[in-house]
This record gives C-alpha cells, structure tokens and sequence, in this order.
C-alpha cells in the first residue's frame, strides 16, 4: 500500500516537473496556439517560429476553423506557413522570414523543407526551394514582395 502510494507520487511530481519544461502528453514548449481576438481575428504578430510539425498542426486546425488571420510584424521559420491559408492577409508593415531548417527531428531537415514548401504558393514555394531554404541567415520578405511573388496574397486593413 505504501509503496503504491509512493509510485503515485513520484508520478505526480515527475508529471509536474514535466509540465514546467513543456514535455507532457506530447506537447512542446514551442507548440504555437493562437486564438481569435475580440474582433473574432486571429493576429500572428512577430513570432519566431519552432517546430515545424507543431506549426503544421497548428496550420490544421486554423485552416479549420476558418476564422480571419492576420500576419503582423515578423513572422520567422516554421511561421510563415500560416500566410497562405486562404482566410490570411499580411500587414503592410509585416515580413516572412526564411532559412534553413535545422535538425528537423527525427523527420529530418530535407523533409521539413518540403513540408514548409508544401504550403506556400507560386514565387514565395519557388524562391524558398530554389535559394532561401539553403540560407543560414534570415532571408527578410516584405509584404510588398510577397505581394509580388504570390499575387493571392491579400494585404490587411490598417489596424
């Protein structure tokens, strides 16, 4: 009986100690979660990225959802996979950034480069195959630019 008692709480404890570092029931510190604000918008401003795989699920349930997106400020790495759902727009002031994926767990970088690929358009999935994927800097693109390379791309409305 003790002893069951003391499995317990260790489990507990370790439970705990794992939530503070972002490892229980498979979620990641990095996983991104983003809600709509008071306006029903969901705004993406200046976020770095992370994991890919977590940003495509996020992707998923977005695309889902169905509700407005805003992409505001920077949006880096695994990010800018948001841009192209079809109910997003970017801010005139807003930018992608793009490079090359590092790790990429235990899928690899070659296949999260192809899974970040897969979800943009026209020049923007061309350009990031072509040279940006293989940058170790940040590869800056202006919504303008965006604008230019994929012309579905919707600017926002002032905030």
């Amino acid at each position: 009986m003790i002893g069951m008692m003391l499995n317990k709480a260790i489990a507990a404890i370790l439970a705990l100690a794992l939530a503070g570092c972002g490892a229980v029931a498979g979620w990641v510190a990095d996983t991104p979660r983003f809600e709509p604000d008071n306006r029903g918008v969901v705004v993406i401003a200046n976020d770095g990225g992370g994991n890919v795989e977590n940003y495509l699920s996020e992707r998923r349930r977005l695309e889902h959802l169905g509700l407005p997106i805003e992409i505001r400020g920077r949006c880096a790495s695994a990010c800018v996979i948001f841009y192209s759902l079809p109910t997003a727009c970017m801010a005139s002031g807003a930018r992608l950034e793009f490079h090359a994926v590092s790790g990429g767990g235990p899928l690899g970088p070659s296949v999260q480069a192809r899974q970040i690929r897969d979800t943009l358009r026209a020049g923007v999935a061309e350009a990031y195959w072509d040279e940006w994927r293989f940058s170790d800097e940040f590869v800056r693109v202006p919504t303008r630019e965006v604008m230019r390379l994929d012309p579905a791309v919707r600017e926002c409305p002032p905030a």
